[in-house]
Protein backbone atom coordinates (compact mmCIF):
# COMPACT_ATOMS: atom_id res chain seq x y z
CA UNK A 1 0.00 0.00 0.00
CA UNK A 2 1.67 3.71 -0.85
CA UNK A 3 1.33 6.59 1.20
CA UNK A 4 -1.39 8.32 -0.64
CA UNK A 5 -3.41 5.49 -0.23
CA UNK A 6 -2.74 5.39 3.36
CA UNK A 7 -3.69 8.93 3.58
CA UNK A 8 -6.69 8.71 1.50
CA UNK A 9 -8.08 5.89 3.37
CA UNK A 10 -7.11 7.69 6.66
CA UNK A 11 -8.81 11.23 5.33
CA UNK A 12 -11.88 8.99 4.25
CA UNK A 13 -12.15 7.69 7.76
CA UNK A 14 -12.10 11.76 9.15
CA UNK A 15 -14.80 12.28 6.92
CA UNK A 16 -16.72 9.05 7.96
CA UNK A 17 -17.32 10.13 11.30
CA UNK A 18 -17.27 13.88 10.66
CA UNK A 19 -20.57 12.88 8.54
CA UNK A 20 -21.77 11.57 11.78
CA UNK A 21 -21.27 7.82 11.38
CA UNK A 22 -19.02 6.31 14.57
CA UNK A 23 -18.25 2.78 13.23
CA UNK A 24 -17.63 2.00 9.16
CA UNK A 25 -19.93 -0.66 9.49
CA UNK A 26 -23.25 2.02 10.24
CA UNK A 27 -21.77 4.25 6.99
CA UNK A 28 -22.31 0.91 4.97
CA UNK A 29 -25.24 -0.22 6.47
CA UNK A 30 -26.70 3.00 5.47
CA UNK A 31 -25.26 3.79 2.35
CA UNK A 32 -25.73 -0.24 1.43
CA UNK A 33 -22.44 -0.81 0.35
CA UNK A 34 -20.75 -3.87 0.87
CA UNK A 35 -18.74 -4.03 4.48
CA UNK A 36 -16.28 -5.62 3.41
CA UNK A 37 -15.02 -3.21 0.50
CA UNK A 38 -16.00 0.07 2.68
CA UNK A 39 -13.63 -1.82 5.03
CA UNK A 40 -10.93 -2.19 2.51
CA UNK A 41 -11.10 1.42 1.76
CA UNK A 42 -11.07 3.05 4.86
CA UNK A 43 -7.78 0.84 6.09
CA UNK A 44 -5.97 1.60 2.66
CA UNK A 45 -5.92 -2.10 1.91
CA UNK A 46 -8.09 -1.48 -1.47
CA UNK A 47 -7.22 1.79 -3.04
CA UNK A 48 -10.59 3.72 -4.28
CA UNK A 49 -10.90 4.60 -7.84
CA UNK A 50 -12.20 8.14 -8.91
CA UNK A 51 -15.46 7.58 -9.39
CA UNK A 52 -15.50 5.88 -5.89
CA UNK A 53 -13.90 8.40 -4.45
CA UNK A 54 -16.32 11.26 -5.45
CA UNK A 55 -19.11 8.89 -4.98
CA UNK A 56 -17.99 8.52 -0.62
CA UNK A 57 -16.88 12.32 -0.76
CA UNK A 58 -20.45 13.43 -2.14
CA UNK A 59 -22.35 10.84 0.63
CA UNK A 60 -20.32 12.27 3.62
CA UNK A 61 -20.40 16.02 1.98
CA UNK A 62 -17.09 16.65 1.82
CA UNK A 63 -14.80 18.10 -1.11
CA UNK A 64 -13.28 15.24 -3.43
CA UNK A 65 -9.96 17.38 -3.70
CA UNK A 66 -9.45 17.59 0.17
CA UNK A 67 -10.36 13.28 0.55
CA UNK A 68 -7.73 13.29 -1.94
CA UNK A 69 -5.31 15.47 -1.14
CA UNK A 70 -6.14 16.91 2.11
CA UNK A 71 -6.03 20.27 0.60
CA UNK A 72 -8.50 22.90 0.54
CA UNK A 73 -11.62 23.30 2.31
CA UNK A 74 -12.97 20.10 3.12
CA UNK A 75 -16.48 20.48 3.33
CA UNK A 76 -18.75 20.55 0.37
CA UNK A 77 -20.58 23.02 1.99
CA UNK A 78 -18.36 25.72 3.53
CA UNK A 79 -21.24 27.00 6.40
CA UNK A 80 -21.21 23.74 8.17
CA UNK A 81 -18.80 24.64 10.72
CA UNK A 82 -19.51 21.28 13.11
CA UNK A 83 -18.40 19.16 10.33
CA UNK A 84 -15.36 21.46 9.46
CA UNK A 85 -14.22 21.67 13.40
CA UNK A 86 -14.91 17.80 13.31
CA UNK A 87 -12.72 17.01 10.50
CA UNK A 88 -9.82 19.20 12.24
CA UNK A 89 -9.72 18.06 15.29
CA UNK A 90 -10.21 14.19 13.57
CA UNK A 91 -7.35 15.10 11.33
CA UNK A 92 -5.10 17.06 14.28
CA UNK A 93 -5.20 13.25 17.00
CA UNK A 94 -4.66 10.96 13.78
CA UNK A 95 -1.60 13.59 13.01
CA UNK A 96 -0.85 13.27 16.39
CA UNK A 97 -1.01 9.55 16.75
CA UNK A 98 1.21 8.93 13.57
CA UNK A 99 -1.86 7.35 11.55
CA UNK A 100 -1.95 10.24 9.34
CA UNK A 101 1.49 10.77 7.92
CA UNK A 102 3.00 14.66 8.47
CA UNK A 103 3.80 14.86 4.69
CA UNK A 104 0.10 14.06 4.23
CA UNK A 105 -0.76 17.36 6.71
CA UNK A 106 -1.03 20.64 4.56
CA UNK A 107 1.27 23.09 5.34
CA UNK A 108 0.53 26.76 7.08
CA UNK A 109 -0.02 29.16 5.02
CA UNK A 110 -1.47 32.39 6.12
CA UNK A 111 -3.37 32.35 3.24
CA UNK A 112 -5.26 29.28 4.19
CA UNK A 113 -8.38 29.50 5.97
CA UNK A 114 -7.67 25.76 7.30
CA UNK A 115 -4.63 24.21 8.53
CA UNK A 116 -3.57 21.30 10.82
CA UNK A 117 -0.62 22.70 13.43
CA UNK A 118 1.28 20.99 16.10
CA UNK A 119 0.96 23.75 18.40
CA UNK A 120 3.59 22.52 20.59
CA UNK A 121 5.86 22.95 17.67
CA UNK A 122 4.87 26.02 16.13
CA UNK A 123 4.49 27.12 20.08
CA UNK A 124 8.13 26.60 20.32
CA UNK A 125 9.08 27.88 17.14
CA UNK A 126 7.44 31.30 18.04
CA UNK A 127 8.55 31.36 21.73
CA UNK A 128 12.29 31.07 20.87
CA UNK A 129 12.04 33.61 18.30
CA UNK A 130 10.63 35.78 20.72
CA UNK A 131 13.75 37.08 22.08
CA UNK A 132 15.00 37.83 18.63
CA UNK A 133 12.43 39.39 17.61
CA UNK A 134 12.89 42.27 19.87
CA UNK A 135 16.16 43.08 18.95
CA UNK A 136 15.30 43.65 15.20
CA UNK A 137 13.72 46.77 13.42
CA UNK A 138 10.14 46.88 12.65
CA UNK A 139 10.79 46.78 8.95
CA UNK A 140 12.13 42.89 9.76
CA UNK A 141 9.45 41.47 12.23
CA UNK A 142 6.71 40.59 9.06
CA UNK A 143 9.79 38.90 7.45
CA UNK A 144 10.77 37.37 10.58
CA UNK A 145 6.75 35.90 11.35
CA UNK A 146 7.17 34.50 7.83
CA UNK A 147 10.33 33.03 8.34
CA UNK A 148 8.63 30.92 11.79
CA UNK A 149 5.95 29.89 9.71
CA UNK A 150 8.22 28.49 6.73
CA UNK A 151 10.58 26.87 9.41
CA UNK A 152 7.65 25.04 10.99
CA UNK A 153 6.65 24.11 7.16
CA UNK A 154 10.27 22.50 6.97
CA UNK A 155 10.47 20.61 10.25
CA UNK A 156 6.97 19.28 10.68
CA UNK A 157 7.76 17.08 7.55
CA UNK A 158 11.13 16.24 8.52
CA UNK A 159 10.95 12.43 9.46
CA UNK A 160 13.16 13.15 12.57
CA UNK A 161 13.33 12.24 16.49
CA UNK A 162 12.31 15.19 18.50
CA UNK A 163 16.54 16.38 19.40
CA UNK A 164 17.05 16.59 15.67
CA UNK A 165 13.89 18.84 15.20
CA UNK A 166 15.38 21.04 17.91
CA UNK A 167 18.70 21.23 16.57
CA UNK A 168 17.48 22.15 12.82
CA UNK A 169 15.28 24.87 14.90
CA UNK A 170 17.77 26.66 17.00
CA UNK A 171 20.49 26.08 13.72
CA UNK A 172 17.46 27.56 11.39
CA UNK A 173 16.45 30.56 14.39
CA UNK A 174 20.26 31.15 14.55
CA UNK A 175 20.98 31.59 10.77
CA UNK A 176 18.15 33.78 9.98
CA UNK A 177 18.39 36.17 12.85
CA UNK A 178 22.16 36.55 12.21
CA UNK A 179 21.60 37.42 8.80
CA UNK A 180 19.58 40.20 9.83
CA UNK A 181 22.67 41.10 12.07
CA UNK A 182 20.72 39.77 15.42
CA UNK A 183 23.72 38.53 17.67
CA UNK A 184 23.30 36.84 21.12
CA UNK A 185 23.05 33.77 23.33
CA UNK A 186 20.06 32.33 20.09
CA UNK A 187 17.85 30.11 21.31
CA UNK A 188 18.03 28.74 24.71
CA UNK A 189 18.39 25.61 25.66
CA UNK A 190 14.83 25.53 26.96
CA UNK A 191 13.86 24.93 23.32
CA UNK A 192 14.31 20.92 24.47
CA UNK A 193 12.58 21.67 27.54
CA UNK A 194 9.48 22.96 25.87
CA UNK A 195 9.14 20.17 22.84
CA UNK A 196 9.39 17.64 26.21
CA UNK A 197 6.82 19.02 28.04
Amino acid sequence: MTDITQNIAVRLKIARIASGFKTSKDFAKKHAIALSTYCQHETGKRPLSIEQLFYYAGLMGVEPVWLLTGNGNPCSNPDNKQMEQTILQEQEKLGCSGELAANAIPLVSDQDRFSYVNMKLFKMIILDSIPLIKNISDAHISEAVDFCFELYNRIITLDAKDEERIKVIKIGLKSFFEGLGVRGEGVKKHSQDRLAS
